[in-house]
């Protein structure tokens, strides 16, 4: 996001008028399909006149940070299924057969 609002600066810089509404938009439009459930919402529901580039990184950030939780917890998730797996029973082998075969 910052080389965006850097490249933006030195258009305006070099006498280029662009709007924030026009940045945002080209901003939206670029983001990758993950983002979609953020986008969607944005370009309905916001006047984009009023959105500032601010609020729109503020949003990102705040999406990606619950993209990675949600990549974190099925991650912890998947370790602690691993983790409590009984290794007494192996592979699920022997499944059906007599629990007191071998005791005396």
């Amino acid at each position: 996001m910052t080389l965006v609002v850097g490249m933006v600066n030195q258009m305006k810089s070099h006498g280029e008028d662009i709007s924030d509404r026009r940045v945002v938009e080209k901003i939206l439009r670029s983001l990758p399909s993950r983002f979609d459930s953020l986008v969607v919402p944005i370009e309905e529901t916001k006047d984009l006149d009023a959105y500032s580039m601010d609020e729109l990184q503020a949003s990102l950030i705040s999406h990606e940070h619950r993209l990675g939780r949600y990549n974190d917890d099925s991650l912890e998730n998947a370790f602690e299924t691993q983790v409590t797996i009984n290794p007494r029973r192996g592979s699920g082998r022997g499944k059906g057969r007599n629990p007191r075969r071998g005791q005396s």
